[in-house]
Parts: structure tokens; C-alpha cells; sequence
């Protein structure tokens, strides 16, 4: 009798341990979704920053590029660039 008794009771722990066992494991693949998750944001985070950046780039180049020619008919509309010519 004894001996089945301290059987039940190793069983009930082992029981208890693998359950303990289970809930770590969905604990260990909730964190891990959740770093893939956190990871995938960081990237497309970075890639927005780069893609931002790339825009910006490129618009202060057209910018740039148009400004003369943006000043000279403003310039002429106001009939100023008549009196700027030597």
C-alpha cells in the first residue's frame, strides 16, 4: 500500500512537472512569435526610414535642378528680370 502511495505521488509530480514543462514551452514560442514580430517590424521600420530618406534625396535634387528656372519666370512675370540683365 505504501508503495503504491509514494508510485501516485511520484505519477502526481510528474504530471505537475509536464504540465509545468508544457506551459513553458507555448510560453518559449509566444516570446519567440512575439521577437519575430518585433524584428519584422524593426526591418520594414528601416526600410520605410531608407525608402523616406531615398524620396527626399531625390526631391531636393529635382529641386534643386529646377530652382534657375523656377526664379527666372518668376522673375519674369514680375518683369524683374529686366532690370537684373547688364
Amino acid at each position: 500500500m505504501i508503495d503504491d502511495g509514494h508510485r501516485l505521488l511520484r505519477e502526481d509530480h510528474v504530471a505537475a512537472f509536464h504540465g509545468d514543462l508544457v506551459r513553458a514551452r507555448r510560453e518559449v514560442v509566444d516570446l519567440e512569435l512575439t521577437v519575430g514580430a518585433a524584428e519584422h517590424a524593426e526591418r520594414t521600420a528601416r526600410d520605410v526610414y531608407q525608402h523616406a530618406g531615398e524620396v527626399q534625396g531625390r526631391a531636393r535634387r529635382e529641386l534643386a535642378a529646377d530652382a534657375p528656372d523656377r526664379c527666372g519666370v518668376a522673375l519674369r512675370a514680375l518683369g524683374a528680370d529686366q532690370a537684373l540683365r547688364p
